[in-house]
């Protein structure tokens, strides 16, 4: 009997660290999976560098105001599959939309909130994160944050 409880306990602690060095490999650092050029460069403006808000987040601000007033950002979250499942979840709102995003990743969903806000929510493997773009045209932000994705995958 001894024996089995091992069996189970050494399964069991097996079965944990499997899952705990999946986490850990795809929690990539959010500000190294986009650079300062690869962001400006799909703004078509300077950004600043990435400022990193620990591990999982990373924001780019326009190094100067658009047109509009408005200072364009764009961020990089590294999510988990429950941020990706609630952003796929449907909505009743006339404010917020939410469609599946096809090429980018295993799977992709790009969203608006009220014209303001734009993001991409992408699953690739066991990585999932996020990008969002704010200060910028909303008939410009799908393009942009598709093409974001796509720059962060390639660093996975």
């Amino acid at each position: 009997m001894a024996a089995k409880t091992k069996i189970l306990a050494a399964t069991g602690f097996l079965i944990l660290a499997s899952i705990a060095m999946t986490e850990a490999a795809s929690a990539a650092d959010a500000c190294s999976l986009l650079t300062t050029a690869q962001v400006s460069a799909a703004l078509g403006s300077a950004v600043k560098d990435g400022k990193a808000i620990g591990q999982k987040l990373c924001m780019w601000d326009a190094a100067a105001p658009a047109k509009s007033g408005a200072t364009p950002r764009v961020s990089l979250t590294v999510s988990n599959a429950q941020a990706f499942a609630f952003a796929k979840m449907p909505v009743q709102s006339a404010n917020i939309t939410k469609t599946p995003l096809s090429g980018v990743g295993d799977e992709a969903v790009y969203g608006t909130t009220a014209g303001q806000m734009a993001s991409v929510n992408v699953k690739k493997g066991s990585t999932y994160f996020a990008i969002s773009v704010g200060g910028v045209p909303v008939d410009k932000t799908q393009a942009l944050v598709t093409q974001l994705a796509k720059e962060a995958l390639g660093k996975l």
